[in-house]
């Protein structure tokens, strides 16, 4: 995870090309190749992606680890973002997200009041964002 302020950031750790809430990479080992694959701007509800997992269905699933409301988002191979599921609970992030082997049951944690949630599948990636089937 990363959060840029732009080039005329204020502290150097934060200095990045464009100011954005967030990114994510993609890395290609067999042609070592390394791809931005969404950039979250300023402003938007799901910053700070971070604890990302990916699952046999064409998503990426992130928790935001934002300054206020938490998210589990889904990120497609094309970079689109769509909201999965909101922490209306408290403030609390969602951490730790993984399948279970077989793709059916995502498993993700919330840090306060430390609960694991379990939410079933099966589930697939279309090209509007989000399909359950």
């Amino acid at each position: 995870m990363s959060r840029g302020g732009g080039p005329d950031a204020e502290d150097e750790e934060d200095v990045s090309a464009a100011a954005h809430s967030g990114q994510v990479w993609k890395y290609d080992p067999a042609v070592q190749t390394l791809e931005l694959v969404v950039l979250f701007p300023v402003g938007t509800p799901f910053d700070g992606p971070d604890n990302i997992t990916v699952g046999p269905h064409g998503f990426a699933v992130a928790c935001t680890d934002g300054e206020d409301d938490q998210w589990l988002v889904g990120i497609t191979d094309e970079g689109r973002v769509f909201p999965f599921a909101f922490n209306a609970n408290n403030d609390s992030e969602f951490a730790g997200a993984t399948f279970s082997r077989d793709g059916r049951t995502l498993f993700v944690n919330q840090q306060d009041p430390g609960w694991t949630y379990a939410i079933w599948g099966p589930w697939s990636g279309d090209q509007d964002g989000w399909k359950y089937d």
